[in-house]
């Protein structure tokens, strides 16, 4: 505590310095946050709208980490402007608890919700161009999905998972400490009829679909909904909502239905997304509007249309029409040239120069492949990345990839009979071979040792030499802050989603993973013969090792300059904001996310 009564005397002597973008952790929270509060003044203010009591031996510690109150630029003025008054020097002086009292009462307020939902495939990239449009006009904003179909979710620095779509729409808004809050149910699908359903990153159990439908989502979706919302309304400005997943086997409208009614719950206007075909057909418009429009068009605040359709200005009559009859605003049309699909995402801005010169990487394609986007930062490099399903496939390849399995015992057996297994054995020691977390395991003698101490099981590549053990009991999930081992010493970006751990290590770790309170090893590297293995994802989207796993393809001594993925998708977010906000109507945008 005296520590961070020092560090807040030298906020006050020092004043509002705003954002300080030359301090290495900039932004630990959101991006425009102002940073004179390093450490809050108002410490421990034990308000429950910004924070809780965490349960200590000693009566308890209170927890702030995911408030945003004394970042926020209104509250540092008013601040500053009372403590000038009062006289304020020092973090002792117990009438800061009245500028804070009086600071809450003026500036608090609950953030604004919108929910964008509708019978289409793009609303994931259109909720993050709106986020990146208010960043940019200075809102502090978060996206929210009630529930995702968990499919390479990702890891916060808290340790919670977020999909992949939510992931992206965080960065598109600046936000660097994520909540759990962000995305709360995942679905794991077992088969079409049985879903594994998550909340908080617990596994609550097996439901069919039907049962989830009626039961589950109607009782506590709802709560989970209302108390995630009401956990962000109070530390953001805006909430942008996108409508639920659910697997395809549901009809759209009972998708719908769910989605409107949890607007309803949360008290969010809507924005509805609907496509249209490449004819002037109105009918077929308002056929897939009405049905919202009975349950909940009091919650619809504005329409867009996507169509397939060039010339989106045909469409001129349609949005008359429409406008005149369900008396709301359509706020603009997004037509295909626009980047809101994955394929154009995927494509946008590469700095991938590939041509006949060019070294070839090839990534087995597992039936059960998972975390396929761990290569997608590889488009950035020269190099032709291809997928591997037979031998023929790596004919002349210059580097093979084997990246995690949902089933490794099935997808080994299918290495096998595709005849790949005896093709990578051979290559072994010739060019790099790099296994991510289940193709690490693929890589060791024996891919799984079993706990009960009996003979070890699933024969491996017996490439590496290193013991995999299984822990049923636990899962890690963590955010990686790493140091290579190798080449320049960089640091690296990633996370863990495993419940397999590794003993007997017989090489030098990959990685050093960096903790508060020791370092630890990670991974294997057997330089000499370009094997490399790793439980981390997401190794590629920092430049470090990117850059020398591709120095160790080409093999000719040049040094590369290689570009964080970061900057990739900084590029990719102003670029769909850029995109979405030329095909809106400028004052029927802004007017949704207006405060009465």
């Amino acid at each position: 505590m005296k520590c961070i009564t020092k560090k807040v005397d030298r906020a006050l002597e020092m004043g509002n310095i705003r954002c300080n973008t030359c301090c290495e952790y900039y932004p630990c929270h959101y991006k425009g946050q102002n940073c004179s509060f390093c450490y809050c003044p108002f410490y421990p203010c034990e308000d429950t709208d910004l924070g809780k009591m965490i349960p200590a031996k000693d009566g308890g510690i209170w927890d702030c980490s995911q408030c945003l109150f004394n970042h926020n630029n209104n509250v540092v003025e008013f601040s500053f402007r009372e403590f000038k008054k009062l006289g304020i020097i020092s973090a002792r002086d117990p009438r800061i608890k009245d500028v804070f009292i009086e600071a809450k009462r003026s500036i608090f307020q609950l953030g604004k919700c919108v929910m964008v939902f509708g019978v289409t495939s793009d609303v994931s990239f259109i909720v993050a161009a709106i986020c990146r449009l208010l960043l940019r006009r200075g809102y502090v904003i978060t996206p929210f999905k009630l529930q995702s179909i968990y499919n390479d979710p990702r890891v916060t620095r808290i340790g919670s998972y977020i999909s992949m779509s939510q992931d992206f729409q965080c960065k598109a808004a600046g936000l660097t400490n994520i909540s759990m809050d962000v995305n709360p149910i995942f679905l794991k699908l077992k088969n079409d009829k049985v879903w594994h359903v998550i909340v908080n990153g617990k596994n609550i159990g097996k439901y069919n679909a039907e049962d989830y439908l009626r039961n589950f989502i109607w009782e506590w979706g709802r709560d989970i909904a209302r108390d995630s919302v009401d956990f962000l309304r109070k530390r953001y400005d805006c909430i942008i909502m996108e409508g639920s997943d659910f697997p395809d086997s549901v009809d759209i409208q009972d998708i719908n239905n769910v989605n409107i009614e949890m607007a309803k719950v949360v008290g969010a206007s809507c924005i509805f997304v609907v496509d249209v075909d490449n004819k002037k057909n109105f009918g077929d418009v308002l056929c897939k509007i009405e049905p919202i429009l009975k349950n909940g068009g009091q919650q619809i605040k504005g329409i867009i249309l996507r169509t397939l359709n060039k010339d989106s200005g045909s469409l001129e009559s349609v949005i008359g029409q429409l406008e005149r009859i369900t008396k709301i605003p359509v706020i603009g049309v997004v037509s295909y040239v626009n980047v809101f699909s994955c394929e154009n995402l995927k494509n946008f801005s590469s700095f991938n120069d590939v041509n006949v010169h060019s070294k070839k990487i090839s990534v087995i394609k597992f039936p059960e492949a998972s975390y396929l986007s761990d290569v997608s930062p590889l488009s950035l490099e020269n190099v032709a990345v291809e997928y591997a399903t037979n031998p023929q496939n790596l004919i002349a390849t210059d580097a093979i990839i084997i990246p995690d399995t949902k089933n490794v015992p099935a997808d080994l057996r299918w290495l096998k009979t595709t005849g790949l297994f005896d093709s990578i054995k051979r290559m072994a020691g010739k060019i790099p071979i790099l296994g991510i977390c289940g193709g690490f395991q693929i890589m060791a003698k024996y891919c799984l040792v079993s706990n009960s101490g009996r003979q070890p099981e699933l024969e491996g590549l017996n490439l590496i030499d290193v013991n995999f053990k299984e822990d049923k009991n636990s899962i890690r999930v963590a955010k990686d802050y790493v140091t290579l081992n190798v080449g320049d010493c960089g640091k690296i970006e990633g996370y863990e989603i495993r419940n397999v751990y590794t003993e007997n290590y017989k090489g030098a770790p990959l990685f050093t993973i960096r903790t508060l309170s020791k370092d630890v090893s990670e991974g294997l590297v057997d330089e000499e013969r370009q094997l490399y293995g790793t439980h981390i994802h997401g190794l590629f989207e920092r430049a470090a090792f990117r850059q020398y796993f591709i120095s160790k393809i080409y093999a000719d001594g040049v040094s590369r300059m290689s570009l964080d993925y970061g900057d990739y998708e900084e590029a990719s977010s102003d670029q769909l904001a850029e995109e979405f906000f030329d095909i809106c109507d400028e004052g029927k945008f802004w007017g949704i996310f207006e405060r009465n």
